[in-house]
């Protein structure tokens, strides 16, 4: 995905601890064996992977969960291909009524 004129990007959701330790989760009881990693990811996060052959150029974004813009957030690729962005907000509040479906977007930032 082309994330505004920055960088060719993949987008992975990772559901975090508290999607991970409860009932809704097939996986649960796997879960309940491991330790939490990074606090700041327990609600969730996206990570972004830089996967077109150039360098890419820094660029802000916000995340917009259900109808809760969360962000900015800075993407540098500085030290690796891949970056994770920490929601800090539990996304299993902004499903949507009737499907149960997350609504995620990216919205680039424009300088």
């Amino acid at each position: 995905m082309q994330l505004g004129p920055f960088a060719e990007v993949r987008l992975a959701f990772t559901g975090g601890d508290g999607w991970a330790r409860s009932s809704r989760n097939p996986k649960q009881s796997k879960c309940l064996q491991q330790r939490v990693v990074d606090p700041a990811a327990s609600m969730g996060s996206l990570r972004l992977k830089h996967v077109g052959a150039e360098d890419p150029v820094p660029f802000d974004f916000n995340v917009i969960v259900g109808n809760v813009t969360v962000g900015p957030f800075q993407c540098r690729f500085t030290e690796s291909s891949a970056e994770d962005f920490p929601l800090g907000i539990d996304w299993r509040e902004h499903l949507e009524p009737r499907t149960g479906c997350l609504r995620l977007r990216v919205q680039a930032l424009l300088a």
